[in-house]
């Protein structure tokens, strides 16, 4: 019985050793593929890691690489946040913003790309414009006699990279953009059709260039009103200084004096 219990103890011990050892010999990092043993260690295997739906990098350290990476004469770029291997969309990096394809690697084309950004809700389909060096335009773009508008929007710490379409605040005035992008340069009234909510649809009277009325037009012996937002009026009674005037379904006024 003594040595039953002995041996039973010396067991315990020899595992309790055993896995002190195993322990303190195999090291796995949160950022490292590197396994340690007693007797040897395991090589590493750098390149590229598929987890779930995102790529990563190993390099030769068995760390996970972040930052700029050339790999077969393409650049990529790993968060400095979470490793992953950035994709079809647009990072600020030391102050330029770059697209990124679909695989990851940085965009050399020049010229106009269509993009598809997903989110939450569904996708938005949009235009962007690359310079060749994987930078691409922001803010006001002029092309063949046109003017484009690039704005920028960010969801959930990511930067995505649109042409703006319909109207648009920019330097404190109104400005409205055909479904092609290019600023209008029509003058009078133009209809704006939102192509996913139909609520949103609006009326806008235009300028000549490129700026929205806002305030009381009279067109036709007819009196119309846009708030300072471009919110056109309509089918309701509103207060407008100190005075309740009322709309009909088309947005004329019903007691404009």
């Amino acid at each position: 019985m003594k040595l039953k219990f002995l041996c039973v103890a010396a067991l315990s011990a020899i595992l309790v050793f055993s896995n002190a050892q195993e322990s303190k010999a195999m090291k796995l990092y949160n950022q490292s593929y590197i396994k340690y043993s007693a007797s040897k260690e395991y090589k590493v295997k750098v390149g590229w890691k598929k987890v779930g739906n995102s790529w990563y990098y190993i390099d030769k350290n068995g760390k996970y690489k972040t930052g700029w990476l050339k790999d077969n004469n393409k650049w990529y770029y790993l968060s400095k946040q979470d490793y992953k291997m950035l994709s079809n969309r647009v990072e600020t990096i030391d102050g330029s913003n770059y697209y990124f394809n679909s695989d990851g690697s940085m965009s050399t084309h020049k010229g106009w790309k269509k993009v598809v950004y997903n989110y939450g809700f569904g996708t938005y389909t949009t235009w962007i414009y690359l310079n060749g060096n994987g930078t691409c335009k922001i803010g006001w773009f002029l092309e063949d006699g046109k003017w484009y508008y690039f704005d920028e929007m960010i969801d959930s710490g990511r930067k995505d990279i649109f042409m703006q379409t319909g109207m648009i605040e920019i330097d404190k005035k109104l400005y409205y953009f055909n479904s092609d992008g290019s600023m209008s340069t029509k003058k009078g009234w133009v209809k704006y059709v939102d192509k996913y909510e139909s609520e949103y649809n609006t009326w806008y009277y235009l300028n000549g260039d490129g700026t929205c009325k806002t305030g009381w037009v009279l067109d036709q012996g007819k009196w119309y009103y846009w708030n300072s937002y471009g919110d056109f009026y309509m089918d309701y009674t509103y207060k407008i200084d100190g005075k309740y005037y009322t709309f009909d379904s088309n947005g004329v006024c019903m007691n404009p004096y």
